[in-house]
């Protein structure tokens, strides 16, 4: 990537950090491991697409103008993953929808509510004792996450564990709730990943991780930023009630290749 072409990319996360978090924790991150191709006139971004696994599903973001036949395909090709998930603003959907579904085979779409945090979270946390995971926890961690129904290697776990901030609950020596703040940059953490033990729901163990990963964003400087489906009422009311609101949304499109 060019020198003009990386300014113009941080002038679009500096304008909307909570939309271009992706791109800029890879291009910061992993540039060299980065796939993207982007819509450039006059020097100007007017589109991209992205491609990256930040937190188990590997995604392509699609922001702006693009084309499905010279942007999006030829991303899907380059990266060659069988099943993936695209996401695209809501407002724009419009323009690909059709192109996409009569030359992918989606299988799903879903809409998803980008949620940023307005306001520290006042909810007790102290409940549960929430601890940072590291690389002793790597069995219960790999387990819980194979429950959840997420293949996870040995050492992709390492990896997470190493990369990103991953919060957990154990009780009775037992790994029984997680969370990741899987992208962490000055102005915004991330957060995704949360996954309970079914014997272990309506315990409020998932609030309680995300809000304990909101509270270490603020106290970072940060804003955080999550996503969680339209129609996902009961994790809509509770992000919502730890200080959530949604500042746009976006279709989520899972395909088959």
């Amino acid at each position: 990537m060019n020198y003009d072409l990386l300014k113009e990319v941080l002038a679009l996360y500096r304008g909307d950090p909570t939309r271009h978090y992706e791109l800029a924790y890879k291009l910061l991150h992993d540039i060299q491991g980065t796939n993207a191709i982007f819509n450039v006139a006059k020097g100007r971004i007017k589109g991209y697409c992205l491609f990256y696994v930040l937190c188990d599903e590997p995604t392509i973001d699609v922001y702006g103008e693009i084309d499905v036949d010279n942007h999006l395909i030829p991303l899907i090709e380059e990266v060659g993953i069988s099943k993936l998930s695209i996401t695209i603003p809501e407002h724009i959907v419009h323009r690909y929808i059709n192109d996409i579904r009569a030359k992918l085979n989606v299988i799903k779409e879903t809409v998803l509510n980008r949620m940023v945090s307005m306001r520290p979270p006042d909810i007790d946390t102290s409940k549960y004792d929430v601890v940072k995971l590291e690389e002793k926890d790597l069995k219960e961690f790999s387990s819980l996450k194979r429950l959840g129904g997420i293949e996870c290697t040995e050492d992709e776990a390492t990896r997470q564990l190493k990369e990103y901030l991953y919060l957990g609950i154990y009780i009775e020596d037992k790994l029984v709730s997680i969370g990741a703040a899987y992208v962490r940059l000055p102005e915004v953490w991330a957060i995704g990943g949360i996954y309970t033990h079914p014997e272990y729901r309506n315990l409020g163990l998932g609030t309680i991780i995300s809000a304990e990963l909101t509270k270490r964003a603020w106290l970072s400087g940060a804003h955080a930023v999550l996503k969680v489906e339209e129609y996902n009422l009961p994790a809509f009311k509770v992000f919502t009630k730890t200080g959530y609101k949604v500042v746009g949304r976006e279709r989520h499109i899972q395909v088959n290749i």
